[in-house]
């Protein structure tokens, strides 16, 4: 904890995306060897139902983590209230972080975004999603899937904009700081909100000064404004439940399904 906030980011992000990408990978029929596994070039799979359903679970389990090593006071919260604080912030950084490193990963491909750390989603890989789904009516939810605006249509737009903005790797992590403590719309305490305000004033405290003793901005309100838009741009949680219900009506989604159960 005597680390900077940035510094924490760095490190325990870094350690968050080495145990999902192992776990994908090894859980995988076929897993790659272990001296071909790295964070810049994974090796990436298209995904697909099953497999997705487990990283969803791995990147679940290492937000809590994550979040115990970056803001010490986080583990000490109750379980059901840390529980409520990861799953707010689930869905907004998912998509977030799958498109910035989709920019990174694919910059000449903007069909394509990271749905896990090891895996991604492009239109070409929808005939291939749903092969180890074991329940209901496959074809219906490839349909659905190739009109569906979150998975298909609204993935370039996202990637474009970040693009633009082109942000460091300390402004991406001050936006995922800010979005796991977005919790203005949670029924939590005052002694949580208290924690949340504290943490997002230290981000930007940290983020100006990065402004100007790294890059040497003086002027960097437009640069700023962008970044704080992302919080909103990357909101998708109530369509992302409207998705994963629409999934359980074709049946591929069974009611003891841990997606569909966590966003219940």
């Amino acid at each position: 904890t005597d680390l900077p906030l940035l510094d924490r980011l760095k490190t325990h992000y870094r350690t968050m995306c080495w145990a999902r990408l192992n776990t994908e990978l090894h859980n995988r029929s076929n897993p790659p060897h272990p001296m071909t596994i790295n964070l810049k070039n994974g090796p990436f799979f298209p995904a697909t139902f099953v497999a997705l359903n487990v990283a969803n679970r791995v990147l679940l389990s290492s937000m809590f983590d994550f979040g115990s090593c970056v803001f010490p006071e986080f583990a000490e919260l109750q379980d059901r209230q840390r529980w409520d604080i990861v799953v707010n912030v689930f869905y907004r950084f998912r998509i977030f972080e799958g498109c910035y490193r989709a920019n990174h990963a694919f910059p000449d491909n903007l069909e394509k975004t990271f749905s896990s750390y090891s895996m991604y989603f492009c239109a070409e890989a929808l005939p291939t999603f749903y092969s180890d789904a074991r329940t209901g009516n496959v074809a219906a939810a490839a349909e659905y899937m190739q009109k569906n605006s979150i998975r298909m249509n609204e993935v370039r737009a996202g990637r474009e904009r970040l693009m633009r903005a082109n942000p460091t790797q300390e402004e991406f992590l001050v936006v995922v700081a800010l979005m796991f403590w977005s919790i203005e719309d949670m029924p939590v305490s005052e002694e949580i909100i208290r924690i949340g305000e504290c943490y997002r004033e230290e981000a930007m405290r940290e983020l100006h000064a990065f402004y100007r003793e790294r890059l040497h901005l003086d002027d960097y309100a437009t640069r700023l404004g962008e970044l704080l838009m992302f919080l909103q741009i990357f909101e998708r949680t109530k369509e992302m439940k409207e998705h994963f219900e629409v999934m359980h009506l074709f049946g591929v989604l069974p009611d003891d399904n841990f997606m569909y159960r966590l966003q219940k």
